[in-house]
């Protein structure tokens, strides 16, 4: 039916596992897994070419059999996707469609050893903040190690197989309000927002912002760079420090090139600066 693909790690990790096939009715619903929507090139990649093999465990936590996609999960909302608008893929209802996968009998959904191996898979292709998140959590806990700390970060990066300056990065994601993780799993903020969020310094200012999006507000990486710049600016004041230029305007192409030349003026806050700057040219892509 669908061409053979080749299963890599971390499917195979240490040999372990059953290929299996299932259809969309046996995975795990859609609404249950943790992870963000899926892009159009993915759903686009599938409709043409079908889904590349996933791994997934038993999911005793619903009635009926279902399995869990360990690592397959934005697949499997693209394929739930194409069935809701009918979508037939060479004939055959995407409902009815078999999947390739490798079965683990020996993980459930929310395992210390399902996270890591997710969490390896997303790094091979791109990142699953919820996923990554919750990785770098239970393999803390499972260390007993505090991830805050230079050594826990260490211990957390060995048996995830990164650096710790990933894990570093992730655990700030521990330290923000559970509604800014929700907003995005509802799709209330994009991926990007995320991240701006995350690289937010100021607790305050992300308790501000979950205050905001508990009160139904749709906020992009744009809001979050200026409602940054407006703390920043407060701060600097507050210090009789000179404050940074001004650059909120209607056209990112002109924040993105005001936040450039900003950058060349404070040094201290250069870094910052760029990532906004980046932010703001994406969104014109």
């Amino acid at each position: 039916m669908t061409a053979k693909h080749s299963i890599q790690l971390p499917l195979l990790q240490d040999n372990v596992g059953v290929p299996i096939f299932v259809t969309l009715g046996e995975i795990t619903p859609v609404e249950y897994l943790d992870c963000q929507e899926p892009d159009d090139s993915l759903i686009a990649a599938i409709a043409e070419h079908w889904v590349p093999p996933i791994l997934v465990c038993p999911d005793n936590r619903i009635d009926g059999k279902h399995y869990y996609p360990i690592d397959g999960k934005r697949r499997m909302k693209a394929v739930a996707y194409l069935a809701s608008i009918g979508y037939e893929f060479r004939g055959v209802p995407a409902t009815e469609v078999p999947i390739q996968a490798i079965l683990r009998e020996d993980l459930t959904p929310e395992s210390e050893a399902s996270y890591r191996i997710a969490f390896q898979a997303n790094n091979l292709r791109s990142p699953n903040p919820l996923t990554d998140v919750n990785a770098v959590k239970t393999t803390a806990e499972n260390l007993d190690v505090d991830v805050f700390t230079k050594e826990g970060r260490s211990a957390v990066a060995r048996q995830l197989r990164t650096t710790p300056q990933v894990v570093g990065k992730l655990a700030k994601g521990l330290l923000v309000d559970e509604v800014i993780f929700e907003a995005f799993r509802q799709g209330q903020i994009a991926e990007q927002t995320l991240t701006a969020i995350l690289n937010m310094r100021d607790l305050e200012a992300r308790h501000e912002i979950a205050k905001r999006l508990t009160a139904g507000e749709k906020l992009t990486s744009q809001d979050i760079g200026r409602y940054g710049r407006e703390t920043r600016r407060e701060t600097l004041r507050q210090a009789d420090l000179p404050s940074v230029a001004q650059v909120e305007n209607d056209n990112p192409l002109v924040n993105a090139i005001g936040l450039l030349e900003t950058s060349l003026q404070e040094k201290k806050i250069a870094r910052e600066n760029i990532e906004q700057a980046l932010a703001l040219l994406k969104s014109l892509i």
